[in-house]
């Protein structure tokens, strides 16, 4: 029986930044309050808002934030996408 599963494989990446390099480039309020309002999910899910706090000033008590990254790697056969038709030989 073949594998249901792709084969990958994984690379953690791990990075601590300075909160506050964080919320300057990476955080707009404004902008995501919106879109978070707009969504189904907002007041529906714990992750989501309104929390009973604010993001900011929580983020403000650490000097970094640690960013985890999961690379997942497919070898080239598995990237083509489905029902793409052969290349042609060029011989």
């Amino acid at each position: 029986m073949a594998s249901a599963f792709l084969p990958h494989r994984i690379e953690t990446r791990r990075s601590f930044v300075a909160t506050d390099e964080v919320t300057k480039r990476f955080v707009d309020v404004e902008r995501f309050g919106a879109l978070c309002k707009a969504c189904r999910n907002y007041n529906a899910k714990w992750t989501c808002p309104p929390f009973d706090f604010e993001p900011l000033e929580y983020w403000a008590q650490y000097r970094q934030l640690e960013v985890i990254c999961f690379v997942i790697e497919f070898p080239p056969p598995h990237l083509t996408p489905p029902n793409t038709p052969p290349r042609k030989s060029t011989r």
